[in-house]
């Protein structure tokens, strides 16, 4: 089976903001999450009744770990959450240059946290993928 990737599932997209978060080449794991919005009632003689509220298309995540990003891209971070120019929290979307090497667009998908253990700070910043943006 060919090699497939979260790019060769979605569609393409325009960003609200024209600001550029960058993954790329940078340590760390940032785990990718998709479902459907589907929901299965099973009855109590095991028959299921299924429903797909999404036609058929997947809603992905991405969790990017905070303390592996470089320090430019922690402010640009903090910027497209706290900056109402920009991400406004989780209301608008931009640009992530991701490590696979295409660029999605992106909106933040949880409240902003942030935790100090020992001499570091740890998080995870939840983005909702909302598109893509067609390779050059």
């Amino acid at each position: 089976m060919a090699a497939a990737e979260m790019y060769d599932y979605m569609a393409v997209a325009t960003p609200d903001k024209d600001v550029t978060l960058t993954l790329e080449g940078q340590a760390g794991v940032a785990p990718e999450r998709a479902h459907k919005n589907d929901v299965i009632h099973t009855g109590v003689d095991g028959s299921e009744s299924r429903i797909d509220f999404s036609g058929g298309v997947f809603i992905w995540f991405l969790a990017v770990p905070y303390n592996n990003l470089k320090a430019a891209n922690s402010g640009t971070l903090m910027d497209t959450y706290f900056n109402s120019a920009t991400g406004n929290g989780c209301i608008y979307t931009f640009k992530l240059q991701y490590s696979d090497g295409h660029t999605y667009v992106v909106r933040h998908a949880a409240p902003w946290e942030r935790k100090w253990h020992g001499n570091l700070y740890s998080n995870t910043c939840l983005f909702r993928v909302m598109g893509k943006i067609t390779d050059a």
